[in-house]
């Protein structure tokens, strides 16, 4: 028992010491901090309206406020305050002839009694008038609804009231005089415009008004009004990767295209436009009458030069042509904006709407071509082209009118372009565009000898089909002004490559053999860009020049040679200067036929550049195949010279050395084809010939036949040339 009252008193005693720790507490509360009073910043209030003082950012840290107090400090006229006593007091700005400063003070005490204050200054300004506007006096027709504007009419307080009178003129009946827009209805008129005059008065919230006033002029109803707008087709661009970006697709002009006005069921052609610079079109027509507006895929100029005929079309639909319509246009008393866009048909992820953009995004290219030439050239005259797209186009070799193009080409009279989507598709690569229209430039108003052929900008190439692709591949940079040619393929568009026609390649594919070459050289002799040994900035007009002139008559096959040493004569001053540019590409021009070229290409036996074949003599020239593959490429062809003095009928033999040797020749005078040998095994023709110099072209046909399995081969062959 003992015991365990002793361990309890020894419980209650711990428990006691324990709850007793720390020594006590202290006696004295913390000091109250006084409240803070906090007025508005200083701000200005407009003469005879309402201003509101307010405290409600005030308050006390460690209690509450408990009343606010506002009074004025200064300025004059005392005014009287409202609710002087709360958180928020007020006063009507006194009338004052300038600006003028009131000071108020605020104090606020908190529930100790602790006292604080703020100050602020408004300053009252006088009422400015109200600014009356209304609309600039204007025309109307008769029996139609007129309306009166006076909604910009504005004043540094608040318009209170409007007031519309008709101050001279026939009178009408105005609706909605006292409001900011009123109208009416304009009467008829018989032999003469009617004048009316319109006056609207604005008040503001002190009374001061302002006036301001309109003419409207009656006019008879029109016979006819303007049908007019822009015409656009959405522009799909190239990602920095050359893929397209329809995420930044955008509207761009339709320009000079045909605009036709129908009758309202389309069967009818009413009258014919063309789109300006801008992609806008105006006609003239008829009131209470609807109509439809029809864009044609084409440029069309016939009338006088400058002249052209460009028009894109189906190739998988008996060569259709391209056209858009608007929707049918109802058309009043009032003229009407009708634009026209052709849309791309991509819905995200997909072609899914039909792809109207995609010929007159074909023609914009063609038409920036065209006004390159017609600015060096207002007198040009370009023969018409066909260029043929589908959504059908592939690349695939076969039967182009069911869209088997194998790629984008001029085939010598029309060009073919890609449309096959997730295959490849360049309507929008206008680069490529371009190209395929220069060869078509080439080909009709200037000359090329170019034999075609698959290439690459790596290749040794045939010098002939050197200068065709390499000018090609320039041209489409000076069209755009942007030396980078872009083409987009694959998958929803999403690859694509650039070649940058401005590079100079280097190593050992630089020559008069190389398309890389060539077209560094004409955009260079183009540019005002200078980089490498490219000081030059000729501009477009010498190059066309030489194109329509000295090159459409040269003796000598079109190639580099002939182009550039004829560049040389045509810009005299600065032939020194396309040497330079030549040598940076080892190339060397001292005539049209490449006379003292030291750059074999790699094989001796492609030098000279064109072998002398005598009348009365043979020569031995070599065709080889297995260097730089077949058809189309270096060494596959020799080319020979020679000169016939007087008219009369000639013997030419061709024997290859090996055997089965196939050797054939074409025959060529100033680019005119004049004959060709080309039968099975050696070679033996008669040709009367008129007194003047020729060039051939002599290879061996495995070394040009382009048919799967063809074995190329190195072989020589002998050519003779006797007077018969």
């Amino acid at each position: 028992m003992n015991k365990i009252i002793n361990i309890l008193s020894l419980f209650l005693l711990s428990t006691i010491i324990a709850c007793g720790g720390g020594g006590g507490s202290d006696p004295t509360p913390p000091a109250n901090r006084p409240p803070s009073a906090i007025a508005p910043a200083d701000f200005s209030a407009v003469e005879a309206t309402q201003v509101t003082l307010n405290a409600s950012g005030s308050n006390d840290s460690d209690g509450s406020i408990s009343s606010y107090s506002w009074t004025q400090t200064a300025g004059t006229p005392t005014i009287s305050l409202t609710n002087a006593n709360s958180v928020s007091a007020s006063f009507t700005a006194p009338s004052v002839d300038t600006n003028t400063q009131l000071t108020f003070q605020l104090a606020v005490t908190d529930n100790d009694g602790a006292t604080n204050t703020d100050s602020i200054v408004v300053t009252i300004t006088p009422d400015m008038p109200p600014q009356a506007v209304t609309a600039n006096d204007f025309e109307a027709v008769e029996l139609t609804t007129v309306s009166l504007d006076g909604s910009t009419s504005s004043d540094d307080i608040s318009i209170e009231s409007y007031l519309w009178e008709q101050t001279a003129g026939q009178s009408v009946t105005l609706s909605n005089t006292n409001q900011a827009t009123a109208s009416f209805t304009a009467p008829e008129i018989t032999n003469q415009n009617l004048e009316m005059t319109f006056q609207l008065t604005v008040t503001d919230s002190v009374g001061a008004t302002s006036m301001s006033s309109v003419n409207v002029t009656i006019i008879d109803t029109p016979q006819s009004v303007t049908l007019s707008g822009k015409i656009t087709y959405d522009h799909v661009p190239h990602t920095v990767a050359n893929a397209l970006d329809y995420n930044n697709t955008f509207e761009s002009n339709v320009r000079g295209a045909t605009v036709e006005l129908l009758n309202a069921n389309g069967s009818s052609i009413l009258n014919t436009a063309t789109s300006d610079a801008n992609g806008n079109y105006s006609f003239e027509v008829s009131i209470n009458t609807s109509y439809i507006v029809r864009v044609k895929a084409e440029l069309k100029k016939e009338d006088a030069v400058p002249t052209w005929d460009f028009t894109v079309v189906d190739n998988t639909n008996s060569q259709a042509l391209y056209a858009m319509d608007s929707a049918v246009q109802a058309i009043t008393t009032s003229s009407v904006i009708l634009d026209i866009n052709a849309a791309s048909g991509w819905t995200g992820s997909s072609y899914s709407q039909p792809r109207v953009a995609a010929p007159f995004a074909i023609l914009d290219s063609v038409y920036e071509a065209k006004e390159k030439v017609v600015d060096v050239d207002a007198s040009v005259a370009m023969a018409p082209l066909k260029l043929n797209w589908s959504v059908n186009n592939a690349a695939i070799d076969g039967n182009t009118s069911l869209g088997q193009i194998s790629t984008s080409h001029f085939n010598g009279t029309e060009i073919f372009i890609l449309g096959d989507a997730n295959g490849d598709t360049d309507e929008y690569d206008g680069h490529v565009i371009v190209h395929e229209w220069g060869h078509y430039f080439e080909g009709q108003l200037s000359r090329s000898d170019s034999i075609g052929g698959s290439h690459g900008g790596g290749d040794k190439l045939d010098f002939r089909v050197a200068l065709g692709e390499g000018f090609g591949n320039a041209l489409s940079g000076i069209i755009t002004d942007d030396p980078f040619y872009r083409d987009s393929f694959g998958s929803n568009q999403s690859q694509g490559f650039d070649i940058n026609v401005e590079s100079n390649p280097s190593g050992t594919n630089k020559g008069w053999f190389s398309e890389s070459s060539t077209q560094s050289l004409i955009y260079d002799f183009y540019d005002a860009n200078s980089d490498g040994a490219d000081g030059l900035s000729l501009g477009f007009a010498p190059i066309y020049n030489v194109l329509v002139g000295a090159e459409r008559t040269t003796l000598a096959f079109t190639s580099i040679f002939s182009f550039a040493n004829q560049l040389k004569i045509e810009s005299s001053s600065n032939a020194s200067a396309i040497d330079a540019l030549l040598a940076s590409q080892d190339i060397t021009v001292t005539d049209d036929f490449g006379t003292g070229e030291t750059n074999n290409g790699g094989d001796a036996r492609n030098l000279p550049i064109y072998k002398s074949l005598p009348v009365g003599g043979s020569i031995e020239v070599c065709s080889f195949g297995t260097a730089n593959a077949f058809y189309n490429k270096l060494g596959n062809r020799q080319y020979l010279i020679f000169e016939i003095l007087n008219n009369g009928s000639y013997a030419f033999t061709a024997t290859g050395q090996s055997v089965g040797d196939d050797p054939d020749f074409y025959v060529y005078k100033q680019g005119e084809f004049i004959f060709v040998s080309e039968d099975s095994g050696d070679e033996s023709t008669n040709q009367n010939l008129v007194a003047g110099t020729y060039v051939m072209d002599a290879y061996e046909f495995s070394n040009v036949d382009t048919r799967m399995g063809a074995v190329q081969r190195n072989t020589c062959i002998d050519i003779t040339l006797t007077a018969n």
